[in-house]
């Protein structure tokens, strides 16, 4: 993996002693150096430290999140500092539809922080191992429909409801689940669903994310709410969800959108809805 840092000395010295030789990193401590190597690299891991102003370039702002996320739109971003100060939570939220990983400056964990970071950041995206695993019914869906669930996918948490797909594709529900259903898969629903199992794996896969936190960001009234709706579509808890490789992940979740046999007929079909609607909705169980 190809990994980028707009680091200082001692923090770049500690992702040295974290990467292992799988992996190439260049670092700057330089703002115009790391945006031109953006432009001009292929990056799969950025690492950056956006209170590096502290270490003396005083013109350090927010202003690098879009530059950095329109250069390397599939890459992972490592962030030093904790997600409460200003300027991070600003590039947080700048850079929500990336795996974006927080490690707290000096604190005592923070090499331990840094490792895993790094392990979550250089994990395969289980959006990419999910498509593959769908790869041959949606080459047959028509243009518009596959491009939105590819969409979905890359972006879950912009996704809440069919009604986003119906948009998406300038068709009706009924259209989509049709067209779903010829090529042999669940209803739009479950795709929405999807989307919302996915957002949760990712947020679950955070250092220090909590069930519970993970569970109010998805719109859910309680945990319970939320582990009995992931447990009915793929029959796991969160806890065992965070620990999911992303193959694992990819598998449960496929399998789950596609029809099986005769023996999954309406009544496992009306079960399914059931989770759909669960999950779309959070709260309304």
């Amino acid at each position: 993996m190809r990994f980028l840092a707009w680091l200082d000395a001692p923090s770049t010295n500690r992702m040295l002693q974290v990467l292992d030789s799988s992996h190439l990193l260049h670092a700057t401590s330089h703002r115009g150096e790391f945006l031109q190597r953006l432009r001009i690299d292929v990056v799969d891991v950025a690492v950056i430290d956006p209170l590096l102003g502290a270490h003396g370039d005083r013109d350090v702002d927010v202003s690098i999140a879009p530059a950095l996320l329109a250069a390397a739109p599939k890459a992972a971003v490592i962030v030093y500092g904790h997600p409460v100060q200003p300027v991070v939570a600003e590039l947080g939220h700048i850079a929500r539809n990336h795996r974006t990983l927080f490690v707290a400056r000096g604190a005592r964990d923070e090499p331990a922080q840094l490792r895993l970071a790094v392990a979550l950041a250089t994990a395969v995206d289980p959006t990419f191992e999910l498509l593959a695993r769908l790869r041959s019914p949606l080459a047959r869906l028509p243009r518009p429909l596959s491009r939105a669930i590819a969409l979905a996918l890359e972006r879950p948490e912009e996704v809440h409801r069919v009604s986003d797909l119906a948009f998406a594709t300038g068709r009706s529900e009924r259209t989509l689940n049709r067209w779903l259903d010829n090529v042999g898969l669940h209803s739009a629903g479950h795709f929405v669903t999807a989307a919302q199992l996915l957002y949760a794996y990712r947020l679950l896969r955070q250092p220090r994310s909590r069930v519970a936190d993970v569970a109010d960001r998805l719109g859910y009234a309680s945990v319970n709410h939320f582990r009995e709706a992931v447990r009915r579509a793929i029959r796991c808890s969160p806890r065992e969800l965070r620990t999911m490789t992303s193959e694992a992940f990819a598998d449960s979740v496929s399998t789950w959108l596609e029809q099986g046999d005769a023996r999954r007929g309406s009544a496992s079909a009306v079960a399914m809805g059931a989770v759909s609607n669960d999950l779309i909705r959070g709260e309304a169980q």
